[in-house]
C-alpha cells in the first residue's frame, strides 16, 4: 500500500491493526535513517568549517591585523572565504583563547580616523 492509501484507509476506519503497525514501524525506521544522514551531513559541514578555521588561525600572527587584511590572506588559500566567514572563525578562536582582539584607529578612504577591530594570536 502507498502512503496515500494508508492515510485514506486510516481516515475511513478501514485500516487493520497489522497494516498500521507495519506502516508505523517502517516510517519510524525511515525517520531514524533520515536523522542519521542529517547528523553525517552536519558533521561534514563542521569539518569543512574547521578547515577554514585552521586557515584563519594560520593567517594570524603576533601583530594585530584587521578582518579585511586577514580575509585577504585567507583568500590566497580558500577562494570562497568572505569577511563574514572569517569574522565568525575569528570569534570562535577568541572564545577558545587562541586569538585576541583589540581596537585601533585607522584612516578611511576620506582620510578620516575610524575605529576598527584588530586581531592577533593570544
Amino acid at each position: 500500500m502507498t502512503r496515500k492509501e494508508i492515510f485514506t484507509a486510516l481516515l475511513d476506519g478501514t485500516l487493520d491493526h497489522d497494516t498500521l503497525v507495519e506502516f508505523c514501524t517502517k516510517e519510524l525506521a525511515s525517520l531514524d535513517h533520515k536523522a542519521d544522514k542529517a547528523k553525517e551531513r552536519a558533521a561534514a559541514k563542521r569539518e569543512a568549517g574547521d578547515e577554514l578555521q585552521t586557515v584563519v588561525q594560520a593567517a594570524l600572527t603576533a601583530d594585530f591585523a584587521s578582518r579585511e587584511d586577514i580575509t585577504a590572506k585567507v583568500q590566497e588559500t580558500v577562494a570562497d572565504a568572505t569577511v563574514g566567514k572569517v569574522g565568525y572563525r575569528l570569534t570562535q578562536l577568541i572564545k577558545a583563547g587562541i586569538a585576541q582582539k583589540a581596537e585601533a584607529t585607522a584612516d578611511d578612504a576620506d582620510g578620516k580616523k575610524k575605529r576598527i577591530t584588530v586581531y592577533a594570536l593570544a
